[in-house]
């Protein structure tokens, strides 16, 4: 294990600040006897040369330097207490001990510093914390200590332990009153992040902080619960009206800007809230629960929002708890299968590509949309498993279908998300997927959403180069509908560009969606890329966007998604000159 991770893993998150809060010298000793990390007074205390009865640096096992103590001490009446000390290591080192503690005065270079303590860490991977202290020093450092574990180190408000305690309190307090958690959840803050680099955000997360506490009134306490997440509780509060104006003035505190680094950054919130009547008899992990579900709620709204926790929101919450078991068994059980929607061209009416839309039948849920796990499956991680089936399956498809002569550069759109951009891993997947399934690289075509390329879009940029010089063709998905979609024709390696279905349904009614269509497909086409249009449901849209100059259609006019039979019944029809 690295030194610097060590004391994180067994120590709660707060390994080096518990270290540094220790009335005296410590360290963290591994299972074989290893020092592996010390604090500052550790290094401080070390004896300077000619002192060296007991010396220990990173690196060193402390079983051998007490061995070694103990030879050179032959014959001192030091070496009974060292010979305790010994055992004592053993003891919690092996398990037979939890914590041992052996004080010695006679070592040269230690004065004052005569209580030596092991206490056992947990397995995996064991090991002990060492301090070495003065038992008057110690009690008054208890005080540190506690604050060190309990509270929040970057902002000093109660971390999420403490933080549930007091939710606890509250609720366990004879004839209390409504107690409510409010729970604010950054929005896109690691966008911050990427922004001004990780300290100058923690500085706003401070800044954030004071502005909360500075908010209280008598009966609320503020933590900092999560990385980029706060929570208020209440005692206070005792409407569900004055709670929605509670969070309304939050959302308005936070939101001012916030100087950092010579620049203003403004933050924005989603707010969950939930309550316990007076008499019900609610857990504080329950409380937080439900409020944290609110707040997500709020989240996939759209964010800057507020929701309340209702009977609703906790079953639609177990309803996605139960989805979520049956997803990581839906592989294994063969209840994912592909569906295949024709691309058309416009000019030709012929079939050009076709997108493999996931689908998934669950023998009791039914059908499900793919908007109805897919959130899901980047959250748990099983997007990449996932993914990866989908890219596999889609490629051995296309691979085996027999095509018309004319139809052999026919391509397979398949989607990618985020989390498989992001992975390094991807190129290779793709290489090895085309080298199983021998499809040609062309004929394999990548689709990325903008919001994919907003938080990913230096990666975004290597990783679809690297593809695209191996033939790979790669898309932009649902254009129109992100931050900064002009841009991304212009800088990054594309060779489709597939307007939102969005635009297409009011294209014939709206003269302004209309226009924007127009210069979107003019600009596309300048840059020499092939517009592909979804969502075409009807004859007046395919006339229109046939007007407009798009290449190619998508959508119910053209074929719906089906099994692959039926992809290549309109494969061969149109071929043929069979229909439109």
């Amino acid at each position: 294990m690295m030194a610097d991770s060590m004391p994180e893993q067994l120590l709660g998150g707060l390994g080096q600040a518990v270290l540094d809060a220790l009335p005296g010298p410590g360290g963290l000793v591994d299972a074989d006897g290893t020092l592996i990390v010390v604090n500052g007074r550790w290094r401080e205390a070390q004896p300077t040369a000619g002192l060296e009865d007991f010396a220990v640096a990173p690196g060193e096992n402390v079983i051998t330097a007490l061995a070694q103590l103990r030879a050179r001490l032959a014959g001192h009446e030091a070496t009974l207490a060292v010979d305790s000390l010994l055992l004592a290591l053993d003891r919690v080192l092996h398990g037979t001990s939890t914590r041992e503690q052996v004080s010695i005065a006679h070592l040269r270079g230690w004065d004052g510093l005569t209580q030596f303590t092991f206490s056992r860490l947990p397995e995996p991977p064991g090991g002990a914390l060492l301090l070495i202290a003065d038992p008057d020093e110690r009690n008054a450092s208890d005080e540190r200590l506690a604050i060190a574990l309990t509270h929040d180190r970057l902002t000093a408000l109660p971390n999420r332990t403490l933080f549930i305690d007091r939710v606890a309190s509250a609720l366990a307090r004879p004839q209390r009153g409504e107690v409510t958690v409010v729970h604010l959840d950054l929005d896109r803050f690691r966008l911050v992040n990427a922004l001004v680099g990780p300290a100058q955000a923690d500085g706003v997360l401070a800044q954030l902080a004071r502005r909360l506490a500075g908010m209280l009134h008598a009966g609320e306490s503020v933590g900092r619960v999560g990385d980029d997440a706060f929570a208020i509780v209440s005692e206070a509060i005792v409407s569900e009206a004055e709670a929605l104006a509670m969070a309304a003035r939050i959302l308005g505190r936070i939101e001012g800007p916030l100087p950092v680094a010579g620049q203003e950054i403004v933050v924005s919130a989603s707010i969950g809230i939930a309550s316990a009547r007076r008499g019900a008899v609610v857990a504080a992990g329950d409380l937080m629960r439900d409020a944290e579900l609110a707040a997500g709620l709020a989240k996939q709204r759209g964010g800057a929002q507020v929701a309340v926790a209702h009977d609703e929101l906790r079953d639609a919450s177990a309803k996605r708890a139960e989805i979520e078991q049956a997803l990581r068994k839906a592989l294994d059980r063969h209840e994912l299968h592909l569906a295949f929607q024709p691309e058309v061209s416009l000019e030709t009416g012929r079939v050009v590509g076709a997108e493999a839309l996931l689908r998934w039948s669950h023998p009791e849920l039914g059908n499900l949309a793919p908007a109805t796990f897919i959130g899901m499956a980047e959250e748990t991680g099983l997007i990449h498993r996932i993914g990866e089936w989908v890219l596999r399956q889609a490629c051995k498809a296309a691979a085996s279908w027999s095509l018309p002569a004319d139809e052999s550069t026919l391509y397979v759109a398949v989607n990618v998300s985020a989390h498989q951009l992001a992975d390094a891993a991807l190129i290779e997947l793709v290489d090895q997927v085309l080298g199983e399934t021998g499809l040609p690289a062309h004929r394999l075509c990548l689709e990325i959403t903008e919001s994919v390329m907003l938080s990913q879009l230096g990666t975004a940029r290597e990783t679809l180069s690297q593809l695209r010089e191996r033939g790979v063709r790669i898309a932009l998905d649902d254009f129109g509908t992100g931050y900064a979609s002009f841009e991304y024709l212009l800088r990054l390696p594309i060779d489709l560009v597939k307007l939102d279905a969005s635009f297409v349904s009011r294209l014939v009614s709206d003269p302004h969606d209309r226009a924007v269509v127009e210069a979107m497909v003019a600009l596309s086409r300048r840059l020499g890329l092939l517009i592909v249009a979804e969502g075409v449901e009807d004859e007046e849209q395919r006339a229109a966007l046939a007007v407009i100059g798009c290449d190619v259609v998508q959508g119910f006019k053209t074929g719906r998604p089906g099994d692959e039979a039926s992809l290549l019944g309109t494969v061969w029809r149109r071929a043929l000159g069979m229909s439109w």
